[in-house]
Formats: structure tokens, C-alpha cells, sequence
């Protein structure tokens, strides 16, 4: 994207603005817009998407926002577009307000705030099944482990212990085949800190890029997983896991246990193989495979 976001704004009617940088991640970067004493959020999207993907994502969080779900809504163009493609793809959203929750070693997340989490993505989950789209998504559950598979050669030549993850994925890609078939839409990364909050409540659910048509337990495995064993907390939570999962099941009660063990299993190897295509190195010398990711795979296969 230029440095010149006069002339991308006034895609959106937007005239001067003093732009922000809020967050500058893996995906996106994302941009607090303030203009007439109106706040905006942009978003430029660093990986690969194409129209499809963005008509998807952003008709998604309409559809929320209307059923009263608390997600970003997003503008359309004067083309009465949802999204303007430059050297990235831009998207401008209502602000939402709220606090980020922090999430390490020191500051494992509050039980009553893991129930409403819990709650709130049963209630997303409701809420999706009446979002009729048009267009698919390109990404899919099983994009990311395929993405594993399409370099083994790399992985078998750059990381140590790369074919035995490549057999691991394998493995597991094999048993989701035969497991119940996709039966909503998924959020796909509800993590903590793509969520706001105010007090114990759920303020706001953001970043929609990665929602695809799948199995909402394995919306609910990845949840499990990133709230009861957060990045950097160094063990896992039991107490937090049994809030999320007892706040989700008094939305929707009906979780079959065996197969949500499999589907927190195959979320955690899902976003380890991300990981571990995004750093592919290029040195002669093979890497360890660590991971955080990785080692809450390793954890939960342990303690099904």
C-alpha cells in the first residue's frame, strides 16, 4: 500500500485523517483513522487474499453485527464495494471499544471471563448458521496442514524432526477425513486477544480473516486450547478450560467429548504447521522445531 492514504480513504468518503498504527502482526496491520472527529479502523491484510475471501469475511461480520453479535461492521466503498485492493487488500471497519485481555506466564485468563468467552462463541456459532453466502472461501480447516504436506521436502530438510511432523500431520489429516463433516461456519482464531472486553464481558469479537465453513468443535478445540494454555504460560490451565467449555455448553449443550479431544489436537498441529511454513529456514543447517503451538499439541495427545 502507498504511504499516500489520502486517495485510498476517499474510497470510503473519508477526506483528511490522522492515521495510528495500532498493530503491525503476522497477518495485518491495522490503523486507528480519525476524521471529522469520527473514528475509523483500517485494516491492510499482509497475506495473499482475493475477492472471494474478502466478500466472505466482511459479509460474515454484517451478518453478525446485525444479529446483534458484537463484531466490527464494515464500510463499503462508493462502488458499494466491501474492500478496495491496492498492494494490500484495505478494509475499513466500525471502531469498537474495549480492553485486550494479557495473556503470559504472570497473567493466566479469569475464570469468569473464560465462561463468557465460552458463551460468546456458542452464541457466534448460532448466530453464523444464518449467514447465507455466495462466494467460498479459498481457505479451508485443512488448508494449513495441506500447506505442511506440499513442503515436505523442505521440512525434512530444514527442520529437525521435520518428517516426523510431516507423518504426524499426515496422520491426523487421515483421521479428520473420516470425522463429522463441516456443520457451520468457524471463527477460526477465537483467541483471547482477538477479543475486547469490558469488565467479565465480551465487548467485541474481531478478525474475521480466517472464518471458513467448518466444524465448530474445531472452533471450540482451538479455543479451549489457546485460553487454557495461553503462548508463554508455560503449563496448561484446567480450571480455565472447564470454564470456557462449561460457559459454551450452556449456549449449545450438545459437545460429544471423544471427538472435541480430536479437534483441540488437530487445532493445535493446524496452527503449528503455520508456524512452521511461515519460518521455513533457508540455512544449510536444520532448526529445532519449537513451537508453541507444537508443544500444546504434544500436551493435549498426552492428556486426551
Amino acid at each position: 500500500m502507498t504511504n499516500d492514504f489520502t486517495d485510498l480513504l476517499l474510497n470510503w468518503n473519508i477526506n483528511a485523517a490522522d492515521l495510528t498504527l495500532l498493530h503491525d502482526g503476522a497477518d495485518n496491520r491495522v490503523y486507528l483513522v480519525v476524521s471529522e472527529n469520527k473514528k475509523y479502523v483500517l485494516r491492510q491484510s499482509k497475506r495473499p487474499k482475493n475477492s472471494q475471501d474478502i466478500e466472505f469475511e466482511l459479509g460474515l461480520a454484517e451478518s453478525l453485527a446485525s444479529q446483534g453479535i458484537p463484531a466490527p461492521k464494515p464500510f463499503r466503498t462508493r462502488e458499494n464495494s466491501l474492500a478496495v485492493f491496492g498492494d494490500g487488500v484495505c478494509c475499513l471497519f466500525t471502531l469498537c471499544h474495549g480492553k485486550k485481555l494479557i495473556t503470559d506466564k504472570a497473567h493466566l485468563p479469569p475464570c469468569p471471563l473464560a465462561f463468557n468467552a465460552g458463551k460468546m462463541l456458542a452464541r457466534f456459532h448460532n448466530a453464523a448458521r444464518n449467514f447465507i453466502y455466495t462466494s467460498t472461501p479459498s481457505r479451508h480447516m485443512t488448508s494449513e496442514l495441506e500447506r505442511a504436506l506440499s513442503l515436505r521436502q523442505e521440512f525434512v530438510a530444514h527442520y529437525d524432526g521435520g518428517e516426523e511432523f510431516i507423518d504426524e500431520v499426515q496422520k491426523i489429516l487421515t483421521t479428520a477425513v473420516v470425522q463429522k463433516q463441516p456443520d457451520g461456519i468457524i471463527h477460526n482464531d477465537f483467541r483471547a486477544q482477538n477479543l475486547l472486553f469490558e469488565q467479565d464481558a465480551v465487548a467485541a469479537i474481531l478478525d474475521f480473516d480466517w472464518s471458513c465453513p467448518g466444524n465448530t468443535l474445531k472452533d471450540l478445540g482451538h479455543a479451549l486450547a489457546e485460553w487454557s494454555y495461553p503462548d508463554g504460560a508455560g503449563r496448561h490451565n484446567p480450571a480455565v478450560f472447564k470454564a470456557f467449555l462449561d460457559g459454551y455448553v450452556s449456549v449449545v449443550p450438545d459437545v460429544n467429548q471423544s471427538e472435541l479431544a480430536f479437534w483441540i489436537r488437530f487445532s493445535c498441529l493446524s496452527d503449528a504447521a503455520t508456524y512452521f511454513c511461515d519460518s521455513l529456514p533457508d540455512s544449510a543447517a536444520k532448526q529445532p522445531m519449537l513451537s508453541y503451538m507444537y508443544q500444546k499439541y504434544r500436551y493435549f495427545s498426552l492428556n486426551k
